[in-house]
């Protein structure tokens, strides 16, 4: 699957693609673009130049990949936000993605979620992010919630850089096995 420097500017006109070195005529697989991503900023500081919210898109994943990873990340940190209800909804918006569960339950798991958040007093905190990260994988729309859960599991983690890593691998992985069912 490719990415060009024009594709990631229809997602988004916004982003400063020149400040990790990506010029008007870059094109390359999507593995070269996260690799080339990781390598540029080892060394610097960057808010995850949005990398999630470039490729959490439908464009390059379907709804099932998109939801799969954003209950991917809100794993990651439910034992942080220690609430049964931020897990039965994550395991709802799992089946969603399998299509063992219709768009009712993801409704009435994405309310459930929802209410787990919101019982939170403070949302300033770690708990907050992962229920908020829970609530996000429940989102109707696939790729805004898998760049939202991905987003909230960050901000959970006391390590972000670790949570980023993980989650750019990933999103490899995804990427690696869409490359290989292509082959097959």
């Amino acid at each position: 699957m490719m990415i060009s420097y024009k594709k990631i500017m229809t997602i988004n006109k916004s982003f400063n693609l020149e400040s990790i070195g990506i010029s008007k005529d870059y094109e390359a697989s999507v593995l070269d673009f996260i690799a080339r991503f990781k390598r540029y900023s080892k060394d610097r500081t960057y808010n995850n130049f949005d990398i999630f919210l470039i490729l959490c898109n439908k464009e390059f994943l379907s709804d099932k990949d998109l939801r799969l990873f954003a209950v991917f990340c809100a794993r990651q940190v439910i034992y942080i936000a220690n609430d049964y209800r931020s897990a039965v909804a994550l395991d709802v918006a799992e089946r969603f993605a399998h299509e063992t569960a219709c768009k009712g339950e993801l409704l009435s798991a994405q309310e459930i979620s929802r209410e787990a958040w919101r019982d939170i007093k403070d949302t300033r905190t770690a708990v907050s992010a992962a229920r908020e990260s829970c609530w996000s994988a429940t989102r109707s729309d696939s790729g805004y919630s898998a760049w939202a859960a991905a987003s909230d599991a960050r901000k959970a983690f006391q390590f972000q850089e670790f949570a980023r890593n993980k989650q750019i691998e990933r999103l490899i992985e995804i990427f690696i096995k869409l490359d290989l069912d292509k082959l097959s």
